[in-house]
């Protein structure tokens, strides 16, 4: 027998327990025992009493411990009554030991070999804290009855030679053998005593010193057994860098979760690839900026140098997603595979892919390991890390679909799904370019080529005549009213001001004509502000006995409610009611033809609603496009301008203020090209040849027929403006077939219309809507 120390270190705190060495409280357990029991197991537990009773000194608190050599046999009995008679005694990981001193007195070879060989030290000052926190929970549990988890865990490293963590034991401390003996009157229960258990570190022992220590000694023995959890810890150390994956660089993540596999296969030594599947608009898309620097092997990227495509791989692994494992590679075997001839030159010996996948999303990246001797045992060892690879997996691809949107919005605009693509594909690009970098200043140009535009304009007709009829009548009435309200206060009051005050209302009265200017409308607006309202106010303050008149008067100013108010708001509800009605029908319409062939669609509201279609191959990426859909969306055009007006008309009876619409129709038979303008952030003609096409969508509104003062645009028509008569073939026999649908009027006219500045040779269409 071969007691086992280890160099003793100075107490952190001067404060701590007593613990005397001792047998009785084992003797003292026997007999509790032995009191609850009637089986053959009494007559068992009698002879170890009367054992350690023929040795007086042992089953009393003692100092040397060496004398424990005298009673080897005692000692085997007593090991012999702590392990089951099921297990091999040498083959179980245990220590009976004295925690004051430090010492072991038996230990197994198994701990001999797992814990002393190691050179595992059991005297440190995580030690000491963890001794002090167990007594106190032992004083808590058996004096104050504070029910605690008195069990003692202690998670001991075992480091290689280059000081890699290569595995984790956990010394779990038996205390039934240990009694609290209280020194004195027992001190009075403090609550502050809990926290003590809670609290680590530095923290821990300022708490201590507040503890009566000194009130409590310990006697007994332990019993230590040790278990090998370095498969718990390191699925707790995955699970620590996944859930800190938002707070650290992906590098770091990935180096971590490098360790935390090695510490589940025992090897320190490994290399980990994780390589994630992104998919960009429906394909999967890969560049080396992908593998982050703490990854050391992917077989896609070598795949690639290959020139095989990551789809054509994505689909292979996706149809078997099963593990793959290369062992024992040698130059025989890299010479009959030619397709991992690389990993002979990486000099990689053994070799797992194992891909993951759910079933909702399917493949979602792979996981790859090299290390020695790699079996089907090693993917069942991984299989508890296989879900927070995933989840890594999920992050990974997150992450990047998040950089893809953020550069997008920051360098374009929020877009429409429609060519959407188009700009995911240019941020994918930045970051490809700029991987590493980080430099994301400088992306690249938005363009489609060959598109097909359609223009429509719904504008309201004579809006601002009837602006300008409606302020008036606002102004006049307002002035009428002040110069009343004046006339009823200068009775009573003889001020020059007043008479210069009304003056000037009167002199705005006969000034207002038929087209109030943005000049006259400010200089009336100042007019109320800094005189007619600062009278009234004087005179309400001086309570001259007109204060309810000028609240009244007050009242009727107010922007939303006011009669003075009450045609300028009648205009804009009527206004805003139509803009409205017409935005949510195209809105609905466009949705519908969406689903037949994307196309780009944007809208404007100024008085109306203008928009632009562009449609063509270069705005699908995945779909082929036929010029049948361009004709739909023509028939759709001419169809809806007929529905909006149709619309407005019926809606006449529910406005403030009647007000009708006209339509208006550009044609452009021959594609054009468009760019997005990233400093203005929205789509433009691009090219010389094509800015005749924008001119004109700018100048049409005003359109003239040739020869007459006649506007184009008529309130109940659709009107279609083209340069030649071959672009409005589609548009005459689509009016043919909605004039049979009693859609549109029978009558078609036809005119050439006035020059325009810059533009010349434009001739229309116009046809009448049915309404009936």
């Amino acid at each position: 027998m071969k007691i086992y120390k280890q160099k003793s270190r100075p107490w952190i705190t001067e404060q701590h327990f007593q613990f005397n060495p001792s047998f009785g409280p084992y003797v003292r357990f026997l007999q509790k025992k032995m009191d609850h029991s009637q089986d053959i197991r009494v007559k068992f537990y009698r002879y170890l009493i009367k054992k350690f009773n023929q040795t007086p000194e042992l089953i009393v608190p003692f100092t040397d411990v060496k004398m424990l050599e005298q009673h080897e046999e005692l000692i085997q009995l007593l090991v012999m009554s702590l392990v089951p008679l099921s297990s091999s005694v040498e083959s179980h990981p245990f220590a009976l030991a004295f925690l004051q001193p430090s010492c072991l007195f038996h230990y197994s070879d198994t701990f001999k070999t797992t814990f002393i060989d190691e050179h595992i030290e059991f005297n440190t000052q995580e030690d000491e804290e963890s001794n002090l926190r167990y007594f106190v929970r032992l004083i808590l549990e058996r004096c104050y009855n504070i029910k605690t988890d008195d069990n003692h865990k202690i998670i001991k490293q075992v480091k290689n030679k280059e000081g890699d963590i290569i595995k984790h034991l956990q010394m779990t401390v038996e205390s039934s053998f240990i009694e609290v003996h209280v020194n004195g009157t027992l001190p009075p229960y403090n609550p502050k005593w809990v926290k003590i258990i809670n609290s680590t570190g530095n923290d821990f022992f300022a708490a201590f010193k507040k503890f009566p220590s000194e009130k409590f000694t310990v006697e007994g023995f332990c019993m230590i057994s040790i278990e090998d959890v370095s498969k718990e810890m390191a699925i707790a150390e995955l699970k620590n860098a996944i859930i800190n994956m938002p707070m650290v660089s992906i590098d770091e993540t990935v180096n971590q979760v490098e360790m935390a596999i090695g510490e589940l296969v025992n090897d320190s030594m490994i290399r980990i690839g994780i390589t994630p599947f992104f998919k960009l608009n429906g394909r999967i898309v890969y560049d080396s900026f992908l593998i982050t620097k703490g990854v050391g092997i992917s077989s896609i990227e070598r795949s690639i140098k290959k020139g095989i495509d990551i789809n054509e791989t994505y689909s292979r692994l996706s149809e078997n997603p099963e593990p793959y494992i290369f062992s024992n590679i040698d130059k025989d075997f890299v010479i009959s595979r030619a397709s991992i001839n690389d990993l002979g030159k990486q000099q990689i010996k053994n070799y797992l892919v194992l891909p993951i996948f759910t079933k909702k999303d399917g493949l979602l990246g792979l996981f790859e390991l090299e290390k020695e001797n790699i079996s089907t045992k090693v993917i069942d060892i991984l299989q508890p890390a296989v879900p927070l690879i995933r989840d890594l997996l999920y992050y990974m691809i997150e992450t990047l679909d998040n950089n893809i949107n953020r550069i997008v919005k920051e360098k374009y605009t929020p877009l429409q799904p429609s060519v959407e693509w188009k700009f995911h594909e240019a941020a994918w690009n930045t970051l490809r370019n700029h991987g590493d970098n980080k430099k994301e200043d400088v992306v690249e140009d938005i363009v489609f080529p060959e598109v097909h535009p359609l223009y429509g304009a719904i504008d309201i007709r004579d809006s601002s005549v009837e602006r300008n009829i409606a302020l008036k009548n606002d102004y006049v009435n307002q002035l009428e009213a002040t110069v009343q309200l004046l006339d009823k206060t200068s009775k009573d009051i003889s001020l020059p001001l007043l008479d210069s005050i009304k003056f000037k209302c009167e002199r705005f009265i006969d000034s207002i004509d038929d087209f109030i200017t943005t000049e006259n409308e400010i200089e009336i607006i100042e007019f109320f502000e800094n005189e007619v309202f600062v009278f009234f106010r004087y005179l309400s303050e001086r309570n001259l006995g007109y204060e309810k008149e000028i609240a009244n008067y007050f009242a009727k100013t107010d922007k939303r409610h006011g009669v003075f108010n009450s045609n300028l708001n009648a205009y804009e509800i009527s206004i805003e009611k139509i803009n409205k009605s017409i935005v949510e029908y195209l809105e609905e319409e466009v949705k519908k033809q969406q689903a037949i062939y994307n196309f780009y669609f944007e809208k404007y509201r100024t008085d109306g609603v203008e928009y632009n279609i562009y449609i063509g191959k270069s705005i699908v990426s995945t779909k082929t496009f036929d010029p049948i859909y361009l004709k739909n969306l023509k028939l759709w055009q001419l169809t809806t301008m007929a529905h909006i007006a149709k619309l407005n008309y019926e809606m006449q009876d529910t406005l403030p203020l009647s007000l009708l619409t006209t339509q208006l129709i550009l044609v452009q038979t021959h594609p054009i090209d468009i760019c997005f303008r990233k400093d203005e952030r929205r789509f433009d003609v691009e090219g010389s040849s094509n800015i005749r096409y924008e001119v004109l969508k700018k100048r049409i509104d005003k359109s003239r027929i040739k020869g007459s003062s006649e506007r184009l645009t008529q309130p109940h028509t659709i009107a279609i403006i083209y340069s030649n008569s071959s672009e409005v073939t589609v548009y005459l026999q689509h009016i043919n077939y909605l004039q049979s649908k009693k859609l549109l009027t029978e009558k078609v006219e036809k005119f050439e219309l006035e020059d325009l500045q810059g533009v010349s040779g434009l001739k229309a269409l116009r046809v009448g809507v049915k309404y009936d």
